[in-house]
This record gives structure tokens, sequence and C-alpha cells, in this order.
């Protein structure tokens, strides 16, 4: 029911009303209480017909523009920093190529041509997925409860191209080769970067921003907080690697400034002249020197998946790599499963004892 009320002020007497819409308020003014009875009439209508006739309904018109811009101010901010910058550059595109279309009219016919569209920019399939994926939770949050704006989300209806899934598979010998080239020609924190990394299986941006505070040297612990989907985590660290952080600490600082400053609150790998963290940019340059001395072609988070591969190789069983990675599902850590499928030998073994233990019996021939 509306609520209409009389209210008298400096510019005279007007009538305020008062009706709840699908558990929105709505409040209008006017200056006779008969346009305000109509007004309220006519709102109370439409409630009904929503609720009686939804078939009758006109559809009210939305752009891609219109939710890109929603769902870039209501959903991003809830990723970390990084992840929101590449997938607003992503969005950008399709709102570009896409923006004055309705939602009614976007279809997977429509997505499969501009699919084909971005591999002919030239990108990589891969890279095409990506631009893909980006767009598909903004059409969920427009078919979401919450807006309604279509009926369902016509992305996921599009295949992607396949990928072949990349895991770095280095030797021991290997990662020895590339530590001791970081120490040799890297910059002094290098050597420290790749050991953290294959010791911890952390991203880079998660190592970069840890500061000392975040390394418990009495628990043998690292406690990563700007992480990608913003879920801290606590990763053991091994003997070796927690004195090497150690030593690092007490090169950094003299001994009168671990008595007058708090040093915990500084970052691990800190810009000496900005006292921030040291940038992606100039940790890939000289990781790439190193890696060109060692005679390999590598990528910083090329770190995190060999942290991967040997600890399948170990045995370590998916759930237990995807707690130790931070991922919040078990897909990600998939392609991992064949490298640590050594669970599946004694099967294998059984089966050969079981069909090849007896000698066939052959038929005499003469």
């Amino acid at each position: 029911m509306a609520s209409i009320r009389k209210y008298e002020g400096t510019k005279g007497i007007s009538w305020q009303v008062r009706i709840r819409k699908n558990g929105r308020l709505h409040n209008a003014s006017f200056p006779t209480k008969r346009d305000a009875e109509d007004w309220a009439r006519n709102l109370e209508n439409e409630i009904v017909q929503e609720k009686y006739f939804p078939e009758r309904q006109v559809r009210t018109y939305h752009t891609v523009t219109e939710a890109i811009s929603l769902y870039s101010q209501r959903m991003l901010p809830h990723l970390d920093p990084k992840t929101q910058k590449a997938h607003a550059a992503a969005l950008r595109w399709w709102q570009k190529n896409l923006g004055d279309t309705g939602l009614h009219n976007i279809t997977p016919a429509l997505l499969e041509d501009y699919k084909y569209l971005l591999l002919r920019r030239p990108l990589k399939p891969s890279t095409v997925n990506y631009y893909l994926n980006k767009l598909s939770p903004v059409f969920t949050y427009a078919a979401s409860d919450s807006l309604k704006w279509i009926s369902s989300n016509p992305v996921m209806k599009v295949k992607r191209f396949r990928e072949e899934d990349h895991v770095a598979i280095v030797s021991d010998y290997q990662i020895s080769e590339l530590l001791m080239c970081c120490e040799w020609y890297g910059k002094p924190y290098l050597s420290l970067f790749v050991r953290l990394a294959l010791a911890s299986g952390g991203r880079s941006g998660e190592i970069l921003h840890a500061k000392w505070k975040q390394v418990n040297f009495r628990r043998s612990t690292i406690h990563f907080t700007k992480t990608k989907n913003r879920k801290d985590r606590t990763v053991p660290l091994d003997a070796a690697t927690l004195q090497i952080l150690k030593d690092y600490h007490d090169d950094q600082f003299t001994e009168e400034e671990l008595v007058l400053f708090d040093t915990s609150e500084r970052y691990i790998f800190r810009n000496p002249k900005t006292g921030k963290p040291l940038g992606h940019t100039a940790m890939y340059r000289t990781f790439k020197r190193a890696c060109q001395k060692a005679n390999l072609d590598l990528h910083p988070h090329d770190l995190r998946h060999i942290f991967c591969s040997k600890m399948a190789e170990m045995g370590v069983d998916i759930a237990t790599l995807a707690e130790l990675l931070g991922h919040s599902t078990l897909k990600m850590v998939m392609k991992y499963r064949h490298i640590g499928n050594h669970q599946y030998a004694p099967h294998v073994q059984r089966l050969a004892d079981k069909i090849f233990k007896r000698e066939p019996n052959v038929p005499d021939r003469r």
C-alpha cells in the first residue's frame, strides 16, 4: 500500500508518496493530492502486472557498457589490485567493440565471431580465452538475482580454444645452476627471491610485497598477505632457506637500526630509494639475465610451477598442493596430476602379477 502525506514547507503545500516495489522504496512529491494518488495507483498497478502477468512486461533495455560499468564498480574492487588492472584492460576492449549493443542481442554466435576476430589480431588462443573468461563474470552478474537483466550467460556457451598446459620441468642440476648464476650475475636480492619462490611456491607479487614481520623464524613459516584471491595463507619453510633469510636480514640492517627502528614493517625486497617493494620489471630483467647464463628459458612465475612439479614428484596429493599454493579449487593444480601419479604404481604392478604370472598352456602341435 502507498503512503501519502501532506507536507507544508516554505514553498507551499506538497503531497509526498512512499511505496515499496520489489523490495526498494520509491519516493515522489506532487503539488496536488490527486497527482499523488494517480502516481501511486499506477505504480501499484505495475506491481500487480509484474507479479501476475510477467509475460506482458516489456524488458528494460540494458547495454554491454552498463553491465561492464556496474560490474567494475561493485565486483572488481574485491579482487587483487593487479588482477583488477588486468581484468579492466580486457573489459575495455569488449566495451569498445560491443558497448552500445543491448545485452539481449549478445548471442553465442555473435561472440563466436569476436572470438575469431581476436585470434586474427593476432592473439594467442590462450589470450583469446582470457578475454572471454573476463567477460563471462559480467554476464553472470547481469543474469544474477541481484539484477536479472538477462536470463542466462551467453559467454558460457562459447567453446574455448584448446590450451596446452605449460609445466616447467627442470632437473635438480639445472636448479643448482640457476641459483649459482643468480648469485654471480644477478642483483644481490635475486638469489634470495629465486630461492624463496622455489621453496614456498609463492607468486612474484606475494613475495615482493612481503614484509619481515611475515617471516616467523621461530615457527619456520612465511605468511603471504597480498594474495591473488585475497585469502591469507601460511607456508612452511625449510631450515636452509630460513637461514638464508636470516643472514640477508642481518646484512640489511646495522645493529643501531635494529635497536632504534622497527624493521619488521620494512619490505624484504625493498627499493632503497623509495622504501616501497621492488617492481616486477626490475626483478624480471635481472632474472632473465641469470637465466640466459644458465641456458634456461624461464619466467619468474615458472618458479611456482617448478615448486608444484617437484612436490608432485614427491607424491604430495593435489589437495595439499592447492592449499600450499592458495588455490580455492583443485582445477588449477590438476595439470600436475600426471607428474605425481606414483600412487598408481602398486595397482599396475598387481595387474601385471595377475595376468603375467603363469605361462600359457601351449597346445601340442605334433
